[in-house]
């Protein structure tokens, strides 16, 4: 029988290297609160042990408990990020597979500008990542992951524009890059009256990223797309739902 031992606090978890932060050497006591704070409380978690046993609510709990130890809008961006990195190097090498917690976001002290009717929006759009959330946690075939990384992309990733969206349908396999942990792919943007596009440098976010990359693991990236007009309808279709 495999035996487990708690991973030391002192760098990022061997298991986990791919994924390692490039910005752990300008933050040394920032990841020395991090590592000890992670193996200390959720230690399946951090040396890497395949199904840890922890449910989604007490993920989300700890993750809770974990930016409450900081208190400033930097340091809560980037626990949020580690752990999401660490999180999603699990599910990339088949460790795990836990619902990803909800995008942690601490808002800045000043009021917000905030209107009525994004309130409204609001409503709306939080019961579509509630369902969405749910819906990953169970099997999915090939042609509903493609679905649902284009939706995190969309709810989670900054793809916000029809630009962006268009260029995110006619992404290639080799267009998809991993550095020193960090994945990124190259959207081609379109660019009217002009048959050659913008290249962008796109970063999802950690629950996109891990999407794309069990989306590759199926081979070449599928959609539906036959021709511009099945594009456009793609498109539209996408900012009807939204």
């Amino acid at each position: 029988m495999t035996q487990w031992v708690e991973a030391p606090s002192t760098g990022w978890p061997d298991w986990a290297v791919a994924s390692t932060p490039r910005d752990l050497k300008k933050r040394k006591s920032l990841f020395g609160h991090f590592a000890s704070w992670m193996a200390r409380n959720v230690p399946h978690l951090w040396s890497g042990q395949p199904d840890p046993g922890y449910t989604p609510e007490f993920l989300e709990t700890q993750l809770t408990n974990l930016l409450a130890t900081e208190s400033e809008l930097a340091a809560h961006r980037i626990l949020a990020n580690w752990w999401d990195m660490l999180l999603g190097e699990g599910h990339r090498l088949k460790r795990w597979n836990v619902r990803p917690g909800s995008q942690r976001v601490k808002l800045p002290p000043e009021r917000p500008s905030f209107v009525r009717r994004d309130f409204q929006l609001l409503t709306q759009l939080r019961p579509i990542e509630a369902a969405f959330l749910d819906r990953l946690g169970s099997s999915l075939d090939s042609r509903q992951r493609y679905h649902a990384f284009m939706l995190s992309a969309v709810l989670n990733g900054g793809i916000l524009s029809t630009e962006r969206l268009s260029a995110l349908l006619g992404l290639s396999a080799d267009a998809v890059q991993m550095i020193d942990g960090v994945l990124w792919a190259t959207l081609n943007l379109p660019v009217s009256g002009s048959p050659n596009g913008r290249p962008l440098r796109w970063y999802p976010d950690a629950l996109t990223a891990t999407l794309l990359t069990k989306v590759l693991e199926n081979g070449p990236l599928v959609t539906d797309r036959h021709n511009r007009a099945t594009d456009d309808r793609h498109i539209e279709a996408t900012r009807t739902g939204l």
